[in-house]
């Protein structure tokens, strides 16, 4: 994939063209409720693909682990860290108020 099919994915209007695209073609409207957003979970993923044939372009639900070697890792959580105790700058008897 070249440089500017990356960008291409990383545009929030592409994402916006896109899902205008599904739902023109599924007749101007497509309902999904609160409990299909919640379904949703960091494990499902979805590939795009391009059909060098046809030219056209497949939303696919695909296995994390087909795709383990392209998928950054998820985050290790922040372990909590304490902060020192900090002093004046002037913290000292000879300093005078």
């Amino acid at each position: 994939m070249d440089n500017m099919n990356v960008k291409l994915l990383k545009d929030p209007n592409f994402l916006m063209v896109m899902l205008a695209t599904l739902v023109k073609k599924a007749g101007g409207e497509i309902r999904f409720s609160t409990e299909d957003i919640e379904s949703v979970s960091m494990q499902d993923l979805m590939g795009i693909f391009k059909d060098t044939d046809s030219d056209d372009f497949i939303l696919r639900i695909v296995r994390r682990e087909d795709y383990a070697d392209y998928i950054e890792p998820e985050p290790a959580p922040k372990a909590a860290e304490s902060t020192p105790q900090r002093y004046a700058l002037y913290d000292d008897e000879e300093w005078e108020n």
